[in-house]
């Protein structure tokens, strides 16, 4: 598949058309925010409090542990809403 545009493309198959749009998508869309601008992190269950803070330990990232700390403490849970509310 040749796709004629900007530049002209040749795809081998369908993944790599789509992964081709992706990057596009990316390079022209973005949401710019800092840990700061979060307020809540909202999950359904407390028992997950434990995968999203190792995810955010083990995700590359350009922010100081400080920094991330600052995001764990801004997790709540849905649970935790509705026991304390």
């Amino acid at each position: 598949m040749w796709i004629l545009g900007d530049e002209l493309v040749r795809f081998e198959n369908d993944d790599s058309y789509k992964n081709y749009l992706n990057r596009r998508i990316d390079d022209s869309i973005s949401l710019d925010f800092s840990p700061q601008d979060i307020s809540y992190i909202i999950i359904d269950k407390e028992q997950e409090r434990s995968e999203i803070i190792k995810a955010i330990k083990e995700a590359k990232s350009r922010f100081d542990t400080d920094t991330k700390e600052l995001v764990f403490s801004k997790i709540i849970s849905l649970e935790q809403i509705l026991n304390d509310f």
